[in-house]
């Protein structure tokens, strides 16, 4: 079994158990942050990447990251 599998079907338990979950790639999300920093919305997305019980960030480590897209994310 993959992991994007696995976290896939651990994102639909957490579903079924009525839990709220969002599910995103570790590149789409750095670029979602970068993308709302440019435009001073950074509070306002990270919320929504907050807002969730879970998230579910896949494919990390698959790209190398810069300085600021790991600030952004971690």
């Amino acid at each position: 079994m993959g992991k994007s599998h696995l976290a896939t079907a651990l994102g639909y338990a957490a579903c079924q158990a009525g839990h709220t979950v969002l599910f995103t790639t570790e590149f789409d999300a750095i670029n979602t942050l970068v993308a709302a920093q440019a435009a001073h919305r950074l509070q306002v997305e990270l919320k929504k990447y907050l807002a969730s019980a879970v998230l579910v960030l896949d494919e990390v480590g698959y790209l190398p990251l810069d300085k600021s897209g790991a600030d952004l994310l971690f």
